[in-house]
């Protein structure tokens, strides 16, 4: 299966709520970088192929609810593939940063008044958020709603 006429053909035909629901930039960034894949590049296929046939099949639209169910059935998947060997990032959004980093750095500067350990987590954030930037514009993301 030719992967890149066939995201071609989605991008062309897919409007921006649809490829929302499909997963459109998770999708592009597995396809682009697909010809890096050794390992598990037979499973990898086999994957790829099953969710594009799912799209080509409801003719690229997707309910939130089989969105939801296309996302665990087949990107998760794949993705764990690409985050365990090329070094992938599941893409966050702004809410989930702010849960998981930014909130728990006030919570812990408020109970126990200390700098240094609030320090040390606000640099650990930022190197976080510099290495999701980079992966970010070297296009080693996907997610859900991505």
């Amino acid at each position: 299966m030719d992967f890149k006429a066939k995201i071609d053909a989605i991008y062309m035909n897919a409007s921006p709520e649809q490829k929302r629901r499909m997963h459109f930039n998770s999708l592009r960034n597995f396809i682009e970088y697909y010809d890096q894949t050794k390992k598990e590049k037979i499973r990898i296929t086999e994957l790829l192929e099953q969710y594009i046939t799912l799209l080509e099949k409801n003719d690229y639209s997707l309910t939130h609810e089989e969105s939801i169910e296309a996302y665990y059935l087949c990107v998760d998947k794949i993705g764990w593939y690409y985050r365990r060997y090329l070094n992938f990032t599941v893409y966050l959004g702004y809410f989930y940063i702010f849960v998981l980093f930014i909130l728990p750095n006030f919570l812990i500067w408020i109970t126990f008044h200390s700098i240094i350990t609030s320090t040390i987590l606000a640099v650990l954030i930022i190197l976080n958020s510099i290495s999701r930037c980079y992966k970010y514009y070297k296009h080693k993301m996907y997610g859900a709603g991505y």
